[in-house]
């Protein structure tokens, strides 16, 4: 009976879906003559229809938010809403940061975007698939250096490691993970650098790496010192005990409408570890769209920006069709006329979104608390994308 009721419910949230994405297809809606209460209203029934427990999100035009709110709440057992200084996960957003320190060392010349990494680590790393090809700073942060995309096994070993395997991350692990036979068929692509893109996690752990051989410091001190303290983000850690309770968004996954609480759990640094506010995260997404500068602080230069924000191989076959990669950084073709650069980032119970477009110098960043990674729910993934419409459409109209 029960195995029933589960099938009815799994049903009725594809039909629900299919009939809603028609009724939202129907709709042509010029963003620009919509006023405050309708988007809100928008944004709610979305929500509702995700049952999305909160929403914080700001958008960025000219260096300035001109646009911010939060909905929902960040506990929902204690009803306590959610605003913008509330810290989230940010999943893969976490690899612009990853990406910002590497690219910092570069500049003070520490080595050379297309140097073989081997000269700097102290084990060697190459694809036993082609062992003559070298893997270079600019392979990794462009997910060319033939590591193989993302994957069950790879999301499990992540979590592994986030739950049990913190003291011996990101070194030896790293070193075991890349170089041990074991594992080379789930870590190594069949095809040779630079030919191909695989969107992955373990390049940004072996980045993480290389910031801690190149500094004689930990990962998290180096980004705090040179990255939050510069801008001021004071809401901003890849470590969970450095915030109090009350300050944390409760990471949340859905299983037919039932909240499930999840712990929080310190991430995986490099690729996915970082925990921050829409406020914060606005102060790096400003810099990034100011050549590297923030209220007169800078932490790139712009011409290093410059680079990060360029398509490094557009002659590769990518995993993501829609998707070119910079250094650190999604280059992607929302539509023929809309270029929008930055990153996305889903864990267990967290989506984040960052991204700017150049044309118009505008921006948005939008967290929510709940991911659907334990039961593919389709009803959510089309609440959260649906609403990541609304916001660039909010977005363009500035």
């Amino acid at each position: 009976m029960i195995k029933k009721i589960l099938i009815i419910i799994v049903v009725f949230q594809i039909l629900s879906t299919f009939n809603i994405s028609i009724i939202c297809q129907s709709k042509n809606l010029d963003r620009s003559s919509i006023n405050e209460p309708l988007f809100d209203s928008e944004i709610n029934y979305f929500m509702k229809i995700g049952h999305l427990p909160s929403l914080s999100a700001c958008i960025i035009k000219n260096g300035t938010i001109v646009w911010s709110k939060s909905y929902g709440y960040k506990n929902v057992l204690k009803r306590e809403k959610a605003d913008l200084d509330t810290v989230y996960l940010a999943g893969s957003i976490s690899k612009t940061i990853t990406a910002t320190a590497i690219m910092q060392l570069y500049e003070k010349g520490f080595f050379n975007l297309d140097d073989d990494v081997n000269k700097y680590l102290d084990f060697n790393v190459r694809n036993p698939n082609y062992p003559k090809e070298p893997i270079t700073f600019r392979m990794l942060l462009s997910h060319h250096a033939s590591i193989a995309g993302d994957s069950l096994f790879k999301t499990f070993y992540l979590v592994y490691i986030s739950l049990f395997k913190q003291k011996i991350y990101p070194y030896p692990l790293i070193k075991n993970l890349l170089t041990n036979k074991i594992y080379s068929k789930f870590i190594w692509a069949d095809t040779p650098p630079v030919n191909y893109s695989y969107y992955e996690s373990f390049s940004s752990i072996l980045l993480q790496y290389l910031v801690e051989k190149l500094t004689n410091q930990s990962f998290e001190d180096y980004c705090n010192k040179n990255i939050f303290l510069p801008l001021e983000m004071k809401n901003t850690s890849f470590i969970v005990s450095d915030f109090e309770k009350n300050q944390l968004a409760i990471p949340y996954a859905n299983l037919f409408c039932l909240y499930i609480r999840l712990p929080q759990v310190r991430g995986v640094a490099g690729p996915g570890g970082l925990r921050t506010s829409v406020n914060d995260l606005s102060k790096f997404l400003i810099a990034i769209m100011n050549g590297g500068v923030y209220n007169n602080t800078r932490i790139l230069n712009e011409s290093t920006v410059d680079i990060m924000e360029t398509v490094q191989f557009p002659n590769s076959t990518d995993q993501l069709h829609d998707v070119k990669f910079g250094l650190g950084l999604q280059i992607w073709n929302y539509t023929d006329k809309l270029v929008l650069i930055g990153h996305t980032g889903q864990v267990p119970g967290g989506t984040a979104i960052m991204e700017f477009s150049q044309s118009n110098n505008t921006g948005i960043v939008f967290f929510i608390n709940e991911q659907t990674w334990l039961i593919k729910r389709p009803l959510v993934t089309f609440a959260w994308q649906n609403i990541f419409k609304l916001m660039i459409d909010k977005m363009v109209s500035y």
